[in-house]
């Protein structure tokens, strides 16, 4: 029965860190997509 406790507070660890995995890569996108932006705008006014 412990054998089934660890397993499933592993599996929530596991979850709760595939949670933050995808909450980084989405932020992360989120920064080169405005970064990309701010790069665009500044060679429209250039040009």
């Amino acid at each position: 029965m412990a054998f089934l406790g660890e397993l499933a507070a592993l599996g929530v660890l596991g979850v709760l860190l595939a949670g933050a995995a995808a909450k980084a890569a989405q932020a992360e996108k989120a920064r080169v997509r405005v970064k990309a932006n701010a790069k665009s705008r500044g060679s429209r006014r250039r040009g």
